[in-house]
């Protein structure tokens, strides 16, 4: 699983268009072979500040949409609404390790 992290600083007159954007590019995106799922975050001390996670099957998924017209609309169509945009590229989870720790039983009191 890749995932995609762009982060957006909009012009708070132009919050709410940038929502309704959002919502349009959330059912466009789905459409993109390899899409799993978006969401995004607002940052509670920075209203006019979003962080956008896509959710892809894996690299090849990411970088065949980057490269789709439709993937490169559905991102201009966001970044025109944006004072800045910061594309932080692809991230994957490290896998997991088992490093040998045995679960702590939970105690209780007789």
């Amino acid at each position: 699983m890749t995932y995609s992290i762009r982060i957006f600083t909009i012009d708070s007159q132009l919050i709410d268009p940038f929502v309704v954007a959002f919502d349009l590019y959330r059912d466009l995106v789905t459409q993109l072979q390899g899409h799993v799922s978006t969401d995004i975050l607002r940052r509670n001390n920075s209203p006019q500040e979003f962080i956008l996670f896509d959710f892809w099957t894996g690299t090849e998924a990411y970088n065949a949409a980057l490269h789709a017209p439709q993937g490169a609309v559905l991102s201009r169509f966001l970044l025109n609404l944006a004072i800045k945009c910061d594309d932080l590229g692809q991230f994957e989870f490290l896998p997991s390790r088992n490093l040998g720790i045995a679960p702590v039983a939970n105690e209780t009191s007789n």
